[in-house]
Protein backbone atom coordinates (compact mmCIF):
# COMPACT_ATOMS: atom_id res chain seq x y z
CA UNK A 1 0.00 0.00 0.00
CA UNK A 2 1.14 3.59 -0.74
CA UNK A 3 1.09 6.61 1.46
CA UNK A 4 2.47 9.80 1.27
CA UNK A 5 1.46 13.03 3.86
CA UNK A 6 2.39 16.37 3.64
CA UNK A 7 1.86 19.30 5.70
CA UNK A 8 1.89 17.35 9.14
CA UNK A 9 3.90 17.60 12.83
CA UNK A 10 7.60 17.52 12.08
CA UNK A 11 9.67 14.62 13.02
CA UNK A 12 6.49 12.58 14.60
CA UNK A 13 5.45 9.13 15.03
CA UNK A 14 1.91 9.26 13.83
CA UNK A 15 -1.00 5.87 13.49
CA UNK A 16 -2.52 4.91 10.65
CA UNK A 17 -6.26 4.03 10.19
CA UNK A 18 -8.56 2.53 8.35
CA UNK A 19 -12.23 3.56 9.57
CA UNK A 20 -15.49 2.20 7.61
CA UNK A 21 -16.92 4.89 6.23
CA UNK A 22 -16.08 8.29 4.84
CA UNK A 23 -13.95 11.45 7.13
CA UNK A 24 -17.45 13.12 7.36
CA UNK A 25 -18.96 9.93 9.05
CA UNK A 26 -16.22 7.91 10.02
CA UNK A 27 -16.82 4.59 11.30
CA UNK A 28 -15.53 1.23 12.54
CA UNK A 29 -11.79 0.64 13.06
CA UNK A 30 -11.21 -1.66 10.01
CA UNK A 31 -7.75 -2.14 9.71
CA UNK A 32 -4.62 -0.69 12.07
CA UNK A 33 -0.99 0.07 9.95
CA UNK A 34 2.24 0.98 11.17
CA UNK A 35 3.02 4.67 12.48
CA UNK A 36 4.92 6.67 10.08
CA UNK A 37 7.30 8.78 10.73
CA UNK A 38 7.58 12.51 8.94
CA UNK A 39 10.77 14.55 8.32
CA UNK A 40 11.72 17.76 9.85
CA UNK A 41 9.38 19.45 6.83
CA UNK A 42 6.04 17.41 8.19
CA UNK A 43 6.11 15.17 5.07
CA UNK A 44 6.08 11.13 5.20
CA UNK A 45 5.68 8.33 2.53
CA UNK A 46 6.02 4.97 2.49
CA UNK A 47 4.83 2.21 1.16
CA UNK A 48 3.88 -1.09 3.05
CA UNK A 49 2.93 -4.63 2.50
CA UNK A 50 -0.06 -5.69 3.52
CA UNK A 51 -1.18 -8.68 5.27
CA UNK A 52 -4.01 -11.53 3.66
CA UNK A 53 -6.35 -10.42 6.23
CA UNK A 54 -5.53 -7.14 6.04
CA UNK A 55 -5.97 -7.08 2.49
CA UNK A 56 -9.48 -9.12 2.26
CA UNK A 57 -11.00 -6.88 5.00
CA UNK A 58 -9.91 -3.89 2.87
CA UNK A 59 -11.42 -5.78 -0.76
CA UNK A 60 -14.40 -6.46 1.25
CA UNK A 61 -15.25 -3.27 2.94
CA UNK A 62 -14.39 -1.46 -0.86
CA UNK A 63 -17.18 -3.63 -2.48
CA UNK A 64 -19.83 -2.74 -0.14
CA UNK A 65 -18.63 1.19 0.72
CA UNK A 66 -16.14 3.46 1.21
CA UNK A 67 -13.33 3.80 3.54
CA UNK A 68 -11.77 6.50 5.30
CA UNK A 69 -7.96 6.51 5.93
CA UNK A 70 -6.94 8.85 8.72
CA UNK A 71 -3.18 9.63 9.92
CA UNK A 72 -2.46 11.53 13.18
CA UNK A 73 -4.44 12.68 16.56
CA UNK A 74 -6.02 15.01 17.81
CA UNK A 75 -6.97 18.56 16.24
CA UNK A 76 -3.67 17.69 13.99
CA UNK A 77 -5.46 14.71 12.33
CA UNK A 78 -5.28 13.97 8.53
CA UNK A 79 -8.73 12.29 7.23
CA UNK A 80 -8.50 11.42 3.29
CA UNK A 81 -10.64 8.78 1.20
CA UNK A 82 -8.61 5.58 0.52
CA UNK A 83 -9.05 3.88 -2.80
CA UNK A 84 -7.91 0.32 -3.53
CA UNK A 85 -6.62 0.26 -7.24
CA UNK A 86 -6.43 -2.63 -9.72
CA UNK A 87 -3.48 -5.24 -9.24
CA UNK A 88 -2.13 -6.21 -12.42
CA UNK A 89 -2.14 -10.07 -11.89
CA UNK A 90 1.56 -11.30 -12.52
CA UNK A 91 3.32 -14.58 -11.84
CA UNK A 92 4.75 -14.52 -8.66
CA UNK A 93 6.47 -17.90 -8.59
CA UNK A 94 6.93 -21.20 -10.28
CA UNK A 95 6.95 -24.63 -7.98
CA UNK A 96 8.29 -27.56 -9.27
CA UNK A 97 5.99 -30.75 -8.37
CA UNK A 98 6.00 -34.64 -9.27
CA UNK A 99 5.44 -36.35 -13.04
CA UNK A 100 2.08 -35.73 -14.98
CA UNK A 101 0.44 -33.31 -12.60
CA UNK A 102 -3.13 -32.98 -13.39
CA UNK A 103 -5.27 -32.09 -10.74
CA UNK A 104 -5.12 -29.05 -7.63
CA UNK A 105 -7.80 -27.73 -4.65
CA UNK A 106 -7.54 -25.19 -1.94
CA UNK A 107 -7.24 -27.16 1.73
CA UNK A 108 -7.33 -25.23 5.00
CA UNK A 109 -3.19 -26.26 5.49
CA UNK A 110 -2.32 -25.90 1.95
CA UNK A 111 -2.57 -26.32 -2.00
CA UNK A 112 -2.66 -29.86 -3.03
CA UNK A 113 -1.33 -30.94 -6.69
CA UNK A 114 -2.15 -34.79 -7.72
CA UNK A 115 0.80 -36.44 -9.74
CA UNK A 116 -0.60 -39.17 -12.11
CA UNK A 117 3.10 -40.22 -12.96
CA UNK A 118 4.22 -40.95 -9.31
CA UNK A 119 0.51 -41.74 -7.95
CA UNK A 120 1.48 -38.68 -5.12
CA UNK A 121 -0.06 -35.64 -3.95
CA UNK A 122 2.13 -32.09 -3.64
CA UNK A 123 1.50 -30.28 -0.42
CA UNK A 124 2.19 -26.21 -1.10
CA UNK A 125 2.41 -23.24 1.17
CA UNK A 126 0.43 -20.78 -0.20
CA UNK A 127 2.06 -18.36 2.23
CA UNK A 128 5.40 -19.08 1.05
CA UNK A 129 5.23 -20.74 -2.64
CA UNK A 130 7.25 -23.83 -1.00
CA UNK A 131 6.75 -27.12 -1.14
CA UNK A 132 6.03 -28.64 2.12
CA UNK A 133 4.64 -32.39 1.41
CA UNK A 134 5.10 -35.16 -0.69
CA UNK A 135 2.53 -37.86 -0.22
CA UNK A 136 2.66 -40.90 -2.05
CA UNK A 137 -0.86 -43.05 -2.48
CA UNK A 138 -1.14 -46.77 -2.25
CA UNK A 139 -2.86 -47.73 -5.67
CA UNK A 140 -3.16 -50.70 -7.56
CA UNK A 141 -2.26 -51.02 -11.05
CA UNK A 142 -1.98 -48.83 -13.40
CA UNK A 143 -3.70 -45.89 -11.43
CA UNK A 144 -2.86 -42.74 -10.76
CA UNK A 145 -4.43 -39.52 -8.66
CA UNK A 146 -6.37 -37.22 -11.37
CA UNK A 147 -8.88 -35.03 -10.06
CA UNK A 148 -9.16 -33.45 -6.24
CA UNK A 149 -11.41 -31.32 -4.12
CA UNK A 150 -11.49 -30.99 -0.52
CA UNK A 151 -14.48 -30.94 1.76
CA UNK A 152 -16.35 -32.06 4.59
CA UNK A 153 -12.87 -32.02 6.43
CA UNK A 154 -11.08 -34.48 3.68
CA UNK A 155 -9.22 -34.76 0.23
CA UNK A 156 -11.29 -36.17 -2.15
CA UNK A 157 -9.08 -37.50 -5.38
CA UNK A 158 -10.01 -39.67 -8.18
CA UNK A 159 -7.93 -41.93 -9.97
CA UNK A 160 -7.95 -43.21 -14.10
CA UNK A 161 -6.38 -46.80 -14.56
CA UNK A 162 -5.28 -48.09 -17.93
CA UNK A 163 -4.74 -51.65 -18.65
CA UNK A 164 -1.35 -52.62 -20.60
CA UNK A 165 -3.04 -51.72 -23.85
CA UNK A 166 -3.37 -48.45 -22.74
CA UNK A 167 -7.65 -49.05 -22.30
CA UNK A 168 -9.54 -47.51 -19.59
CA UNK A 169 -10.66 -48.97 -16.46
CA UNK A 170 -12.64 -48.36 -13.62
CA UNK A 171 -10.88 -46.22 -10.80
CA UNK A 172 -11.69 -45.02 -7.45
CA UNK A 173 -12.10 -42.38 -5.50
CA UNK A 174 -9.60 -41.62 -2.53
CA UNK A 175 -10.80 -40.00 0.70
CA UNK A 176 -7.59 -38.53 2.57
CA UNK A 177 -6.59 -36.71 5.97
CA UNK A 178 -5.25 -33.84 4.99
CA UNK A 179 -3.77 -33.06 8.73
CA UNK A 180 -2.65 -37.22 8.99
CA UNK A 181 -1.94 -38.65 5.20
CA UNK A 182 -3.90 -40.89 6.06
CA UNK A 183 -5.99 -42.95 3.23
CA UNK A 184 -9.45 -43.03 5.16
CA UNK A 185 -11.19 -45.07 2.14
CA UNK A 186 -11.02 -46.31 -1.30
CA UNK A 187 -14.34 -46.56 -3.24
CA UNK A 188 -15.05 -47.73 -6.52
CA UNK A 189 -16.10 -46.28 -8.87
CA UNK A 190 -16.86 -45.93 -12.99
CA UNK A 191 -14.47 -45.15 -15.93
CA UNK A 192 -13.17 -41.53 -17.07
CA UNK A 193 -13.36 -39.62 -13.48
CA UNK A 194 -12.10 -36.00 -14.26
CA UNK A 195 -13.44 -33.88 -11.83
CA UNK A 196 -14.70 -34.11 -8.28
CA UNK A 197 -16.50 -31.74 -6.18
CA UNK A 198 -18.09 -31.60 -2.58
CA UNK A 199 -20.87 -30.29 -0.86
CA UNK A 200 -21.91 -30.92 2.90
CA UNK A 201 -22.64 -34.72 2.90
CA UNK A 202 -21.80 -35.46 -0.64
CA UNK A 203 -18.82 -36.18 -3.07
CA UNK A 204 -19.71 -35.80 -6.78
CA UNK A 205 -17.87 -37.63 -9.46
CA UNK A 206 -18.21 -37.23 -13.48
CA UNK A 207 -17.55 -40.32 -15.28
CA UNK A 208 -16.93 -39.58 -18.84
CA UNK A 209 -16.88 -42.93 -20.02
CA UNK A 210 -19.76 -44.40 -18.26
CA UNK A 211 -22.28 -41.43 -19.06
CA UNK A 212 -23.04 -41.23 -15.49
CA UNK A 213 -22.08 -38.96 -11.97
CA UNK A 214 -21.99 -40.83 -9.10
CA UNK A 215 -23.22 -39.01 -5.48
CA UNK A 216 -20.85 -40.92 -2.34
CA UNK A 217 -22.19 -40.64 1.16
CA UNK A 218 -19.36 -38.70 3.05
CA UNK A 219 -20.55 -40.21 6.06
CA UNK A 220 -20.52 -43.83 5.22
CA UNK A 221 -17.97 -43.73 2.11
CA UNK A 222 -20.56 -45.37 0.26
CA UNK A 223 -21.96 -44.57 -2.94
CA UNK A 224 -25.47 -43.27 -2.50
CA UNK A 225 -26.87 -42.67 -5.91
CA UNK A 226 -25.50 -43.16 -10.15
CA UNK A 227 -27.04 -40.68 -12.24
CA UNK A 228 -27.32 -41.37 -15.65
CA UNK A 229 -25.95 -38.07 -17.66
CA UNK A 230 -25.50 -38.59 -21.41
CA UNK A 231 -23.57 -36.60 -23.10
CA UNK A 232 -19.99 -37.24 -21.77
CA UNK A 233 -19.92 -35.99 -18.49
CA UNK A 234 -16.97 -33.91 -17.57
CA UNK A 235 -17.20 -31.60 -14.64
CA UNK A 236 -18.99 -31.21 -11.64
CA UNK A 237 -19.94 -28.12 -9.58
CA UNK A 238 -21.92 -26.73 -6.85
CA UNK A 239 -24.32 -23.78 -6.48
CA UNK A 240 -27.59 -22.34 -6.25
CA UNK A 241 -28.90 -25.44 -4.74
CA UNK A 242 -28.20 -27.69 -7.45
CA UNK A 243 -25.24 -29.80 -8.86
CA UNK A 244 -24.04 -28.60 -12.33
CA UNK A 245 -22.53 -30.96 -14.47
CA UNK A 246 -20.50 -30.06 -17.98
CA UNK A 247 -20.77 -32.34 -20.69
CA UNK A 248 -18.01 -32.94 -23.83
CA UNK A 249 -21.22 -32.65 -25.94
CA UNK A 250 -21.99 -28.70 -24.92
CA UNK A 251 -25.01 -29.70 -22.69
CA UNK A 252 -25.14 -28.43 -18.89
CA UNK A 253 -27.29 -30.69 -16.81
CA UNK A 254 -28.69 -28.98 -13.58
CA UNK A 255 -29.50 -31.62 -11.03
CA UNK A 256 -31.34 -31.53 -7.92
CA UNK A 257 -29.45 -32.93 -4.92
CA UNK A 258 -32.85 -33.55 -3.07
CA UNK A 259 -33.74 -36.28 -6.15
CA UNK A 260 -30.43 -37.18 -7.90
CA UNK A 261 -32.43 -36.12 -10.54
CA UNK A 262 -31.76 -33.86 -14.09
CA UNK A 263 -34.00 -30.94 -13.72
CA UNK A 264 -33.06 -29.43 -17.20
CA UNK A 265 -30.41 -29.71 -19.72
CA UNK A 266 -28.63 -26.15 -21.16
CA UNK A 267 -27.23 -25.82 -24.33
CA UNK A 268 -24.02 -24.03 -24.67
CA UNK A 269 -21.71 -24.66 -27.25
CA UNK A 270 -21.34 -27.77 -29.56
CA UNK A 271 -18.21 -28.52 -27.71
CA UNK A 272 -18.23 -28.94 -24.09
CA UNK A 273 -15.41 -28.39 -21.27
CA UNK A 274 -15.36 -27.84 -17.43
CA UNK A 275 -17.53 -26.20 -15.21
CA UNK A 276 -17.56 -23.66 -11.92
CA UNK A 277 -20.11 -21.75 -10.26
CA UNK A 278 -19.46 -18.41 -8.77
CA UNK A 279 -20.62 -14.33 -8.88
CA UNK A 280 -24.36 -16.02 -8.95
CA UNK A 281 -23.74 -17.79 -12.39
CA UNK A 282 -22.79 -20.88 -14.05
CA UNK A 283 -19.23 -20.82 -15.54
CA UNK A 284 -19.08 -23.08 -18.66
CA UNK A 285 -15.61 -23.68 -20.84
CA UNK A 286 -15.88 -24.70 -24.53
CA UNK A 287 -13.09 -25.97 -26.20
CA UNK A 288 -13.87 -24.44 -29.78
CA UNK A 289 -12.16 -26.24 -32.70
CA UNK A 290 -8.76 -27.68 -32.83
CA UNK A 291 -6.02 -25.20 -33.84
CA UNK A 292 -8.70 -22.53 -33.65
CA UNK A 293 -8.53 -19.69 -30.88
CA UNK A 294 -12.14 -19.57 -30.42
CA UNK A 295 -12.67 -21.31 -27.30
CA UNK A 296 -15.67 -19.68 -25.26
CA UNK A 297 -16.68 -18.77 -21.70
CA UNK A 298 -19.93 -19.59 -21.47
CA UNK A 299 -22.48 -17.91 -18.29
CA UNK A 300 -25.07 -19.36 -17.56
CA UNK A 301 -28.18 -17.64 -14.70
CA UNK A 302 -29.25 -20.13 -12.53
CA UNK A 303 -32.79 -18.49 -12.17
CA UNK A 304 -33.42 -18.96 -15.87
CA UNK A 305 -31.16 -21.55 -16.66
CA UNK A 306 -30.94 -19.32 -19.78
CA UNK A 307 -27.17 -18.37 -21.55
CA UNK A 308 -26.84 -14.81 -20.83
CA UNK A 309 -22.95 -14.30 -22.27
CA UNK A 310 -20.52 -16.23 -24.83
CA UNK A 311 -16.72 -14.49 -24.30
CA UNK A 312 -14.09 -16.09 -26.97
CA UNK A 313 -10.99 -16.72 -24.79
CA UNK A 314 -8.97 -18.36 -26.65
CA UNK A 315 -7.54 -21.69 -27.94
CA UNK A 316 -8.76 -24.44 -25.71
CA UNK A 317 -9.68 -23.42 -22.26
CA UNK A 318 -10.03 -26.48 -19.84
CA UNK A 319 -10.76 -26.02 -16.20
CA UNK A 320 -11.71 -22.61 -14.36
CA UNK A 321 -12.20 -21.39 -11.65
CA UNK A 322 -14.17 -18.44 -9.63
CA UNK A 323 -12.41 -15.98 -7.31
CA UNK A 324 -12.08 -12.47 -6.39
CA UNK A 325 -14.95 -11.74 -8.47
CA UNK A 326 -13.50 -13.03 -11.69
CA UNK A 327 -13.77 -16.67 -13.67
CA UNK A 328 -9.79 -17.69 -14.12
CA UNK A 329 -9.70 -20.06 -17.37
CA UNK A 330 -6.85 -22.21 -17.95
CA UNK A 331 -5.72 -22.57 -21.49
CA UNK A 332 -4.29 -25.78 -22.95
CA UNK A 333 -3.51 -24.74 -26.79
CA UNK A 334 -1.77 -21.63 -25.52
CA UNK A 335 0.34 -20.88 -22.27
CA UNK A 336 -2.08 -18.02 -20.99
CA UNK A 337 -4.32 -17.92 -18.34
CA UNK A 338 -7.12 -15.73 -19.12
CA UNK A 339 -9.66 -13.40 -16.37
CA UNK A 340 -12.74 -12.24 -17.19
CA UNK A 341 -14.85 -10.16 -14.83
CA UNK A 342 -18.14 -11.77 -13.05
CA UNK A 343 -19.78 -8.49 -12.92
CA UNK A 344 -19.29 -7.50 -16.50
CA UNK A 345 -18.36 -10.31 -18.82
CA UNK A 346 -15.29 -8.95 -20.19
CA UNK A 347 -11.61 -10.21 -20.34
CA UNK A 348 -9.46 -7.95 -17.65
CA UNK A 349 -6.41 -9.67 -18.31
CA UNK A 350 -4.28 -12.16 -19.93
CA UNK A 351 -1.31 -13.55 -18.27
CA UNK A 352 1.02 -15.92 -20.09
CA UNK A 353 2.70 -18.73 -18.74
CA UNK A 354 5.64 -21.09 -19.53
CA UNK A 355 3.42 -23.97 -20.23
CA UNK A 356 -0.26 -25.10 -20.90
CA UNK A 357 -2.56 -24.95 -18.47
CA UNK A 358 -3.97 -28.57 -17.52
CA UNK A 359 -5.43 -28.05 -14.23
CA UNK A 360 -6.44 -24.44 -12.14
CA UNK A 361 -7.75 -23.17 -8.95
CA UNK A 362 -7.75 -19.98 -7.12
CA UNK A 363 -8.23 -17.91 -3.92
CA UNK A 364 -9.21 -14.33 -3.26
CA UNK A 365 -5.01 -13.13 -4.54
CA UNK A 366 -3.90 -15.69 -5.85
CA UNK A 367 -4.73 -18.60 -9.03
CA UNK A 368 -2.80 -21.71 -9.09
CA UNK A 369 -2.43 -23.52 -12.74
CA UNK A 370 -1.00 -26.95 -13.22
CA UNK A 371 1.23 -27.73 -16.17
CA UNK A 372 2.04 -31.24 -17.27
CA UNK A 373 5.33 -32.06 -19.09
CA UNK A 374 6.14 -34.26 -21.48
CA UNK A 375 9.34 -35.70 -22.30
CA UNK A 376 11.49 -34.92 -25.48
CA UNK A 377 11.55 -39.25 -25.94
CA UNK A 378 7.90 -40.38 -25.93
CA UNK A 379 8.76 -43.70 -24.67
CA UNK A 380 10.52 -42.13 -21.46
CA UNK A 381 9.19 -40.99 -18.20
CA UNK A 382 7.67 -37.66 -18.05
CA UNK A 383 9.91 -34.83 -16.68
CA UNK A 384 8.08 -33.01 -12.84
CA UNK A 385 5.57 -30.71 -13.67
CA UNK A 386 5.31 -27.41 -12.34
CA UNK A 387 2.41 -24.97 -10.53
CA UNK A 388 2.63 -21.42 -11.72
CA UNK A 389 0.95 -18.81 -8.41
CA UNK A 390 -0.39 -16.13 -10.22
CA UNK A 391 -0.81 -12.95 -7.57
CA UNK A 392 -3.16 -10.33 -8.19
Amino acid sequence: MALKVAKMKASTLLPVVLHKGTCGSVGAVLVTLAPIKTTSSGAASRTSSLTAAQVTKITAATTTGKIAIRIGTGTARKCGLFTQLAVTPVMAAKITVGKSPSGVAIAPNGVWVTNWYDNTLTRIDPATSKVLQTLPLTLTGLAGPEAIAFGDGSLWVTTTEYDDGGNLLAGSLVRVNPATGQQQATIPIGKGAYDVEVSPGAAWVALLADNSVLRVDTATNAVAATIPVPGGPVGVAVGAGSLWVSGSDGKVARIDPATNSIVTTIQTQDSGGYVAFGGGAVWVTNAGHTDTPDGMLTRIDPATNGVTASVTVGLQPMELAYAGGSVWIGLFGTPTVVRVSASTNAILNRVTVNHPVYAIAATDHAVWAVHSLEAADPTAAPPPGVVTRIAY
